[in-house]
């Protein structure tokens, strides 16, 4: 999918959440503490960092989710550029303003990067994480209309609630 696509899908997940949280008020206080993740396989990228290039370079996982493209082998020298000015810094090798200065270098090229030729792969989900299990509440969740009947297992053995 493109770019322009998967950001409908994170706002979806976000307006079917919202959704969740409206129908079931009695358990508000705990969707409350529920986190969104992007996941594919067994990557997961947090969902505040999932809206921009600049939050997927932070996340481990977060290239894992564009599909193999030029833009991606930007994206991993972009990153690893990012990573070698941290070592640098962390190391005493170079001090916060040099440090500051490289970052901002690297953010004015991730900026000029053209979201247009991004490709996101389809099989990516959005899921939502909980901070405690309660089955029961999770349960109620996974009957939800707002959750993909399709890709959530509604047996008692599995936590994982998929909104998209």
């Amino acid at each position: 999918m493109n770019w322009i696509k998967y950001r409908e899908l994170l706002k979806s997940a976000l307006d079917k959440k919202a959704l969740i949280t409206d129908d079931l008020p009695d358990i508000g206080s705990f969707l409350l503490k529920t986190k969104l993740v992007v996941s594919l396989e067994t990557k997961q990228v947090s969902f505040e960092n999932a809206f921009s290039l600049k939050g997927l370079l932070k996340e481990m996982d977060g290239l894992d989710i564009i599909l193999a493209s030029s833009t991606r082998k930007v994206l991993d020298c972009l990153k690893k550029k990012i990573e070698m000015i941290e070592q640098q810094y962390q190391e005493g090798k170079i001090n916060e303003a040099s440090r500051a200065d490289k970052i901002a270098l690297t953010d004015a090229e991730l900026n000029g990067i053209s979201l247009d030729g991004i490709e996101i792969a389809d099989e990516i989900n959005v899921e939502m994480i909980f901070p405690n299990v309660t089955m029961p509440t999770i349960q109620r969740l996974k009957q939800h209309p707002a959750v993909n009947q399709q890709k959530t297992c509604q047996c008692m053995a599995c936590i994982r609630v998929y909104l998209v």
